[in-house]
């Protein structure tokens, strides 16, 4: 009986979907590359906040900082003193690349995503006052994901008319026999291109994914105005996120899945969840537990598990990330 309470709300949205589907008014498709040549190109301002991600981050911020169409972006990598081998590999990559800056916080960690954005936010205005720049967005990603070459040209179209604007996230497959993740790619999936634009249709508010998600700069300035940026103890600030910047009148809007380049490969951030395999395989859930309670914060165990991975999923993950290429 549960089980069939909590399918109505699916079946509602189902039937919003397919109310708007044949009528055309879903999110409209994002415009061909030709489109934006004219267009001056925005200052983003990508965040990515790690704990632990020695074996993974090195590759993926080479492999998007060489994949990605767009010239106006720098990364703020956000790291802990007490994560001496992350920090390393951000500073390696930050020898080499001057769009990569490291920002550590200044407390031992882990502790929230939530936190380490924060942190991450000081650290970009920081640079700001530095180099005498304005960022005018600001992205959300994780030390696994993989973003596509025309992300953020489509990013600054749609920050014109728009202050949230969420890119679609795929997983990448895994074999039939990883039956826990193939449920993690139907969910998002369904999510990303049923669900969002459903919602976005009925005029609700876009949650953001966590990953993938653009805020243009005075949306995130209202929220550090409002409420001190994220709550530190807030265990799901992604979708909060979200949920406030409607309620204080800001614009959202979801760029619907689409296939673009050569390859005709969906245009999206594509990843794997590592939470599920470290949850697997219980890498150190209790003792990342223990770090975040004696930092104040609180936190469960999918939250930790995608912030505290092991050796197997961080290889899986990095494999992953020199295999895939783009052909645009």
């Amino acid at each position: 009986m549960w089980i069939f309470f909590s399918g109505i709300d699916d079946l509602f949205i189902l039937a919003a979907f397919l109310r708007a589907w044949p009528t055309g008014r879903l999110p409209p498709p994002p415009p061909p590359p030709a489109a934006d040549e004219t267009l001056a190109q925005r200052r983003i301002a990508i965040f990515v906040p790690l704990w632990q991600e020695e074996g993974v981050i090195r590759g993926m911020l080479d492999h998007n900082l060489a994949a990605v169409k767009y010239e106006n972006f720098d990364f703020f990598v956000g790291a802990y003193p007490n994560d001496p081998g992350t920090t390393r590999a951000i500073q390696s990559v930050a020898g080499r690349s001057s769009r990569v800056h490291l920002a550590l916080c200044p407390h031992d960690g882990p502790t929230s995503q939530a936190d380490c954005l924060n942190w991450v936010y000081q650290r970009m205005l920081l640079h700001e006052r530095e180099h005498g720049v304005t960022v005018d967005l600001v992205m959300t990603h994780d030390a696994e994901d993989l973003i596509h070459p025309e992300e953020l040209r489509l990013v600054n179209h749609y920050a014109a008319r728009y202050d949230m604007i969420q890119v679609p996230v795929l997983p990448l497959p895994t074999p039939a026999t990883e039956c826990v993740h193939g449920i993690y790619c139907d969910d998002f999936a369904e999510f990303h291109t049923k669900d969002l634009p459903a919602r976005w249709w009925l005029g609700g508010f876009i949650p953001s994914s966590g990953v993938a998600t653009a805020f243009s700069r005075k949306s995130i300035d209202a929220l550090a105005a409002s409420d001190s940026n994220l709550r530190p103890d807030c265990l799901t600030e992604d979708y909060e996120m979200g949920y406030r910047l409607r309620r204080l009148g800001f614009t959202q809007s979801f760029i619907p899945v689409t296939r673009g380049g050569a390859d005709r490969q969906p245009v999206a951030t594509r990843e794997f969840s590592r939470a599920i395999f470290a949850a697997l395989a219980g890498d150190g859930l209790d003792g990342t537990r223990a770090s975040l309670s004696r930092a104040g914060h609180v936190t469960d165990g999918a939250r930790t598990g995608r912030m505290h991975t092991g050796s197997g999923a961080t290889a899986r993950v990095s494999s992953a990330i020199q295999a895939v290429s783009w052909e645009t």
